[in-house]
């Protein structure tokens, strides 16, 4: 789980922020969870639960009791001057009526609280936008090189998200996977933000006389491997930024250099958040895929995409 382990490591050097860490058990989210928080807080793991800025919610008698709202925002008021960090272990026990009363305590207390869910299923779409989402697959990208040794296909692997099913199902439909190949060469090497504005445009109207956009040329899960490509890419380029270039699978020191590292950031994030909403809506929009694209454009390019 190296791609997981590689975005706790890069959240670990940010503010405290919402999260979601989200898989099937068995797979530590718990000790991550209480890792991160240490990390935030400037203590021990085995100190965290007498820190006075943290707190713990977990079921009881496999609920969640509805109370736990209100314990959570009084908490986060009463240090104001500071955030607190707050794990709520398995939150998919949550009712709806628990998460839509911890969004307004999200809302309400954004400054002040910052909750890391620990969660084998999907929240509320509302929660899930409002946090960074860390996936936990069983599968990761290390397992699939090494299952396919060096004839492994890079834009493949990126794209897959982990699962050797989708990698398989890329190869076999030709003319997508030299689709997603080219678009990766291309996009890998490109060297100046005006190249960049110029490919993202070209994947905003695939054809200039007749045009065509991306979300309608790609099937749904077509479209949803190109997002998660996008996305790792973006992984990359973040690795790359914070010097961590022996876990680098892509040569991407120069498209690197036409982003700041909270560019590179901003877009890994709005990505994650579109392949989520990919995959719960099982398409995605000619809209949702233009707002996509002025992220993914540097701020002097944007007004020649509007």
């Amino acid at each position: 789980m190296t791609g997981t382990r590689n975005l706790l490591r890069i959240l670990k050097s940010q503010e405290p922020r919402n999260v979601i860490l989200l898989g099937p058990a068995g797979l530590h989210k718990e000790a991550a969870a209480r890792e991160l928080a240490a990390n935030w807080l400037s203590t021990s793991i085995d100190q965290l639960e007498l820190h006075t800025d943290f707190l713990s919610v977990e079921p009881i008698e496999g609920s969640i009791l509805s109370e736990e709202a209100g314990r959570i925002q009084r908490k986060a008021m009463y240090q104001a001057d500071r955030k607190i960090v707050c794990i709520i272990s398995r939150a998919e026990l949550m009712t709806k009526a628990l998460q839509n009363k911890l969004l307004k305590v999200l809302e309400d207390a954004a400054d002040h609280l910052a909750i890391i869910f620990v969660s084998a299923d999907p929240l509320l779409d509302t929660v899930m936008s409002r946090c960074v989402i860390v996936r936990f697959c069983p599968l990761c990208m290390d397992k699939l090189k090494e299952k396919y040794g060096p004839s492994a296909k890079p834009a493949a692997l990126l794209a897959a998200d982990g699962c050797m099913g989708t990698y398989e199902k890329i190869l076999k439909d030709t003319d997508f996977f030299i689709y997603l190949d080219g678009f990766l060469h291309a996009f890998i090497h490109i060297k100046t933000r005006a190249q960049l504005k110029g490919l993202l445009m070209m994947t905003h109207a695939l054809r200039e006389k007749d045009r065509e956009y991306l979300p309608e040329k790609l099937l749904p899960w077509q479209m949803q491997a190109f997002l998660v490509l996008c996305r790792s890419v973006f992984f990359e380029i973040l690795l790359e930024k914070r010097g961590l270039t022996e876990s680098l699978l892509l040569p991407i020191r120069s498209l690197s250099s036409c982003y700041t590292e909270a560019e590179a950031l901003d877009c890994f994030y709005h990505l994650d958040q579109a392949v989520y909403c990919s995959q719960n809506k099982g398409k995605f929009s000619k809209n949702d895929f233009f707002q996509l694209l002025i992220h993914m454009i540097p701020d002097e390019g944007k007004e020649s995409l509007r």
